[in-house]
């Protein structure tokens, strides 16, 4: 018989882009996607082999890995945290 392991995720620090009307070409740049429609951005996530996208007023989370993740505006900070001010590039 094997034990059950209780595990926690380790914290780990990510960075995000929201989508907004302005800078859609910026987003597509920082995700090595592109825009779609009138305000998408989409990129190809090679980990699980689909094209995945965001659309205004999501996130694009770069993991600790360097992937990137679409993330829903309402899930964001029930998911993260702000460890740092916001950072303007």
């Amino acid at each position: 018989m094997t034990d059950t392991l209780v595990l926690r995720t380790r914290p780990t620090t990510v960075e995000a882009k929201q989508l907004t009307a302005d800078n859609r070409e910026e987003l597509a740049r920082w995700v090595s996607g592109w825009t779609y429609g009138v305000g998408e951005v989409r990129w190809f996530d090679r980990d699980h082999g689909r094209v995945v996208g965001i659309g205004v007023g999501d996130w694009a989370v770069r993991t600790a890995f360097g992937e990137f993740q679409p993330v829903k505006d309402s899930v964001l900070f029930t998911r993260y945290e702000s460890v740092l001010p916001t950072v303007t590039e």
